[in-house]
């Protein structure tokens, strides 16, 4: 195994759901001093507040796993050999979170992002290795990618 480098991308229940999670699970802390049944906010609150997903690139074997990562700790991924006729490109991505309140209030949290992606032959994207903020950040980490795993760009 050479290098590993580890991509770690949004919330899987987005920010509002991560958060609610997050003070499920200290509300749960708090109140297993009191009851073991709070080991039940515990568990919802972290498999909530912690499950995120996440790219590994393993650079000396050339391999790049896309990982579920449920309570931010167990893994779950199958990984992929990289082929030199695979293509590393860029894309830009949008997302707007909203949330409904019971009041009538929406609450949108709008993100854009450029994906620096790992696509086939064909162009169609097979996994996300990473998210950037800004478009030359994006070329500069996809050349260093395609270089360190032999393959070409497309941006």
């Amino acid at each position: 195994m050479g290098t590993l480098v580890i991509n770690r991308f949004d919330k899987s229940f987005g920010p509002v759901g991560s958060f609610a999670g997050l003070f499920i699970f200290l509300a749960g802390l708090i109140l297993i001093f009191y009851s073991y049944s709070a080991i039940i906010l515990i568990l919802l609150g972290a498999f909530v507040g912690f499950t995120h997903s996440s790219a590994s690139i393993d650079f000396g074997d050339s391999k790049i796993r896309l990982t579920n990562n449920i309570c931010g700790i167990f893994k779950f991924g199958k990984w992929i050999q990289v082929h030199p006729e695979m293509v590393i490109s860029i894309k830009s991505n949008r997302q707007i979170y909203r949330n409904f309140s019971r009041s009538n209030r929406v609450l949108d949290i709008k993100t854009h992002k450029y994906q620096v992606l790992l696509c086939d032959e064909k162009l169609n994207p097979l996994i996300p290795l990473k998210y950037i903020k800004d478009l030359d950040d994006g070329k500069k980490i996809a050349k260093e990618y395609a270089t360190r795993l032999n393959i070409k760009t497309n941006y």
